[in-house]
């Protein structure tokens, strides 16, 4: 599911029957604001830095896929 997210950035949502049951997925896409703490490296916020030092959660850009919501309807 993640990779058709990535090849496509016009894919908001998709249904996906399983095994299991329905899953129900919604790409997370960055946002100007997100880009505060996940955009240039250099210019993250200090406590940013201080609390993530191994933190490598930047070098985004607006419309990136940044994750997806998923919710599973198991069967019975």
């Amino acid at each position: 599911v993640l990779k058709s997210f990535s090849e496509d950035k016009d894919l908001v949502s998709m249904w996906k029957q399983s095994d299991e049951g329905l899953g129900y997925y919604r790409r997370i896409n960055v946002q100007k604001a997100c880009l505060n703490c996940h955009g240039s490296k250099v210019s993250r916020p200090n406590f940013i830095k201080k609390k993530y030092p191994n933190d490598r959660a930047f070098g985004f850009k607006v419309g990136d896929l940044r994750g997806m919501y998923s919710i599973k309807i198991l069967k019975e």
